[in-house]
């Protein structure tokens, strides 16, 4: 198959994604090859009970531990727990734009703190005697308890792909391809004009 983009991303994961919107951020034609199911998802996905989203069997691996497949990859399958990067890890990877990066996340990613129920509030008041109450959106490493920050909103997960992708990803330049499994890409130089599919 021929490609007439100059920018091909292998996977509509949450790294493809995040890949692909970058690229057409800065303005180049980006086309993306996912190998699972798309665009949209099932009811299954959607839904605040975790297990029910073993249900839409399409958009799973089949291995151990189970991936998620699709577009979103595994945003579209997992918790939704939203954790920002570490502030140590920042460090140990010589960044220095944490804090950018902490609110890039925020500024793009649609999350809504989770209510704490009657148990979570009476597990909180004993947590705190020993343990302060953090934000909801501290580092996974902070000492403390807090409520969860999930990437759901008005109802409905928010996955890399609603998030970098959106509904039409044409308006940012970007053509997915759904249900294409990329076996190779014939370089030729530093470009890859072809990609053969499984």
């Amino acid at each position: 198959m021929s490609i007439d983009r100059p920018y091909v991303v292998v996977g509509a994961g949450v790294a493809g994604c995040v890949a692909a919107r970058t690229l057409a951020d800065g303005g180049r034609q980006v086309v993306v090859f996912e190998a699972g199911p798309g665009p949209g998802r099932p009811d299954e996905l959607d839904r605040l009970d975790h297990l029910a989203t073993a249900e839409a069997d399409a958009w799973w691996f089949d291995d151990a531990p189970r991936r998620g497949r699709g577009s979103g990859g595994g945003s579209a399958v997992n918790g939704m727990v939203l954790d920002l990067i570490d502030p140590l890890d920042v460090s140990r990877w010589g960044w220095d734009d944490g804090a950018e990066l902490e609110r890039w996340v925020l500024d793009r990613w649609p999350h809504d703190v989770v209510t704490p129920g009657a148990f979570t509030e009476a597990f909180g008041q004993i947590a705190s005697l020993g343990f302060p109450r953090t934000t909801p959106t501290a580092a996974s490493s902070a000492k403390g308890w807090r409520p969860l920050s999930l990437g759901w909103r008005d109802g409905r997960r928010r996955s890399a792909a609603d998030v970098f992708l959106g509904d039409d990803p044409s308006e940012h330049g970007i053509e997915v391809r759904y249900d294409a499994s990329v076996d190779r890409m014939d370089a030729v130089g530093d470009a890859a004009p072809s990609v053969v599919l499984s």
